[in-house]
């Protein structure tokens, strides 16, 4: 029993010390507490106290259902078509920590500034709500009502916009930088096959993507390559320090069909990583199919091979801008027979893949649209990653098919 125990607590440290050294953080469960987060509260609220708003061209943002990393992604994506935000908000303590740590990050946003209800003499540009039908406000938008929706199971309608799924946010708080850095990334000798990297052995039903989606779970695909190393020629990438140095011994890795990450690499060599494959696997997230690390694979021109094209509009096409596996043995074929592909369709599938990203991924271009809007009402839905509304997902749904603007908004980017 004293042996069992000493293991799993050398097994704790372990993960914790990998935990502190990617991330560069404790973990949230230690930290979202009253005794961490008081002093970077306190500073937070004094810094928005004392903020002054420039009074032109101002979106109110009034979203009560809305928390964490979803909060800071409208937030950031209005921030970008508005020279102010004022966003009603009760700043205490309690919703502080609620925000979580990425969700703080709407703290960072320059023209942001919290208030707790909107002046009287306001004149706004644009409200943003949950349900127009609930608020009675004082003031009217002189411009355009935005309406946030979260079931993307829904069929579109005709003054609906689906805003794409976006970087993670650590990359999306500091995007103009992020962006600046994609044309060299771009341009990066390629020299290996295909990259996984990510999370695995982090969820309690690995049959759950496959009830619900009816593609192989991210851990079952894991399971699957490991017991095929030999014959797909697969590399395993299992130790911290290994997954440090992987770009400094990037031709090391250059005759594996592919290499798998089982750890999480350091954040500031993610795009770097990514950027040293032809190809990225693109393996479900632990409840929903949708993952950061696809659309950032995409952005420095690594091609995505997929399950779950159609969750992206439009769709990618396999062959063209992706290769898509719907089962285990799909996925099978396509890694032993990835070295078949010459150079020549390779360069044209990841100009593709560049093309798709700028024009229908980049968040410059979706700003661009809501600018130029001329509507008075505008349906903005987001994917807010929640498994049961996801699992109802069809062809017809706006998260397939895009919203009723998006075939206008992609004919104009």
């Amino acid at each position: 029993m004293l042996k069992q125990n000493i293991i799993y607590i050398t097994k704790l440290l372990n993960s914790l010390m990998e935990f502190v050294f990617i991330e560069k953080r404790l973990p949230q469960r230690l930290t979202e507490n009253y005794i961490f987060q008081y002093p970077s509260f306190i500073k937070s609220y004094f810094n928005n106290k004392y903020k002054i708003p420039k009074y032109e061209n101002i979106a109110v943002v009034d979203l009560n259902n809305v928390q964490k990393r979803y909060l800071f992604q409208i937030l950031y994506f209005l921030s970008m078509s508005h020279t102010q935000l004022i966003f009603i908000w009760d700043f205490n303590i309690k919703n502080y920590i609620k925000l979580g740590y990425e969700g703080r990050r709407l703290l960072s946003i320059k023209n942001l500034k919290i208030v707790n209800k909107i002046p009287d003499d306001l004149k706004i540009t644009t409200l943003v709500t949950e349900n127009l039908q609930q608020h009675n406000y004082s003031v009217k938008p002189e411009k355009l009502r935005i309406l946030v929706e979260q079931d993307v199971a829904q069929k579109p309608c005709s003054e609906s916009f689906l805003i794409p799924y976006s970087v993670h946010p650590s990359f999306l708080q500091n995007y103009q930088q992020y962006t600046n850095k994609l044309s060299e990334f771009r341009s990066n000798h390629r020299l290996w096959s295909i990259l996984f990297s990510g999370n695995v052995g982090f969820v309690g039903d690995k049959h759950l993507v496959e009830r619900y989606y009816g593609v192989p779970s991210r851990d079952r695909s894991v399971e699957f390559l490991i017991k095929h190393t030999k014959q797909l020629n697969i590399k395993v990438i299992d130790n911290i320090w290994e997954r440090k140095h992987l770009t400094k011994k990037a031709e090391k890795y250059s005759n594996y069909s592919l290499l798998l990450c089982q750890k999480k690499g350091l954040q500031e060599k993610w795009l770097i990583e990514l950027s040293n494959a032809n190809f990225f696997l693109a393996l479900p997230g632990g409840y929903m199919l949708m993952c950061h690390n696809v659309i950032e694979a995409m952005s420095v021109g690594t091609i995505p091979i997929i399950s779950y094209e159609n969750w992206l509009y439009p769709n990618l096409i396999h062959g063209k801008n992706c290769l898509v596996y719907k089962t285990l043995d799909e996925m099978y074929d396509l890694i032993d027979k990835i070295t078949q592909i010459d150079n020549d369709t390779i360069n044209i599938m990841k100009k593709n893949v560049i093309n798709y990203y700028d024009e229908y991924l980049s968040y410059y271009k979706i700003v661009d649209f809501i600018k130029n809007y001329k509507g008075a009402n505008l349906y903005l839905y987001f994917n807010n990653e929640n498994a049961e509304i996801l699992k109802n997902v069809t062809n017809e749904s706006i998260l397939s098919c895009g919203g009723g603007l998006q075939n206008i908004a992609n004919k104009n980017l």
